[in-house]
């Protein structure tokens, strides 16, 4: 998922961008598989990503300057042939997002059944912080 993030803005913001993104691909598998599953219920890639600022309304791709476009943007020269390939990567997470959603529900039940056959069910630690943060995620319409 996280290739599909495309960095885009002025030098500062795309280092920063890049740096995160870079961050992402080097999170643990059970950090990853927190974060593609978070990703995926929320459809949001990143705060510096064009196809989310593009949604939220946040950006106009046709006011950005060629600097502040992806290196996948750059190479291509009309507008139309941009905007199909913002296209593609959007279809494409989608897609991605869809299989983040089952697998984190097929790994949450997982984790569930592992922690009632090891007796570590609603009592433990993490079960508590867990059920503390849903409840506190729910008043801001965030489900995970």
């Amino acid at each position: 998922m996280t290739d599909t993030t495309l960095v885009y803005g002025g030098v500062r913001m795309r280092a920063a961008g890049e740096a995160k993104k870079t961050a992402a691909k080097a999170l643990p598998a059970g950090a990853a598989a927190d974060r593609a599953g978070f990703a995926g219920k929320s459809e949001k890639a990143a705060g510096f990503d064009l196809i989310d600022a593009i949604k939220d309304k946040k950006v106009d791709l046709k006011k950005l300057k060629d600097d502040e476009l992806p290196p996948e943007l750059k190479k291509l020269k009309t507008p139309k042939e941009r905007k199909e390939y913002l296209e593609k990567v959007e279809k494409k997470r989608a897609e991605l997002n869809k299989e983040a959603v089952a697998l984190d529900r097929k790994r949450s039940a997982y984790i569930q059944d592992k922690l009632k056959k090891e007796g570590k069910g609603k009592d433990s630690f993490d079960s508590n912080v867990l059920e503390m943060l849903r409840k506190q995620a729910k008043k801001f319409d965030i489900g995970f």
